[in-house]
């Protein structure tokens, strides 16, 4: 059994977007602040986190052959984290 992100692309596609639009918020907030105006993007690097599978079941889980186990749905998600250095004008 395995628990995971059927579109890892999309997901990740979506959280990209988040998190640029927040990366944006922020340096707009602290050029406003700063006296300064945000120009353009300098440089841009991304992390994704991992989603951790567990081939053989999920570490400290005892299995027991005898009965089955229900399993309901559940959540997993996704992250991108952003670095951007901003222009200031």
């Amino acid at each position: 059994m395995r628990f995971g992100v059927e579109d890892t692309a999309k997901a990740a596609e979506e959280a990209r977007k988040a998190a640029m639009a927040d990366a944006r918020t922020k340096a707009e907030q602290l050029a406003k602040l700063g006296g300064v105006s945000l120009g353009k993007p300098r440089s841009i690097a991304e992390t994704q986190g991992a989603i951790p599978v567990y081939p053989a079941g999920i570490p400290g889980v005892a299995r027991d052959s005898a009965g089955s186990t229900p399993v309901e749905t559940g959540t997993n998600t996704v992250t991108v984290d952003v670095t951007v250095r901003w222009t200031i004008e």
